[in-house]
């Protein structure tokens, strides 16, 4: 079977794919995958934090 999986590696930005027809692994880095430097700092019903995680979940 010709299927993938797709697991996010949220600590180190990347994508951990996973080949069923060839029982094989890999990481794909990207600088998309991390974190907007812009965008870390929010506010959540008053109360402010930073987030600065990678990705996710994958629909």
């Amino acid at each position: 079977s010709n299927a993938f999986a797709y697991i996010p590696d949220l600590t180190t930005f990347g994508i951990v794919v996973y080949s069923l027809r060839e029982n094989d692994s890999w990481r794909v880095t990207h600088s998309y995958m991390h974190f907007n430097p812009t965008a870390v700092n929010l506010q959540i019903a008053g109360q402010r934090f930073q987030w600065s995680d990678g990705i996710f979940s994958i629909a």
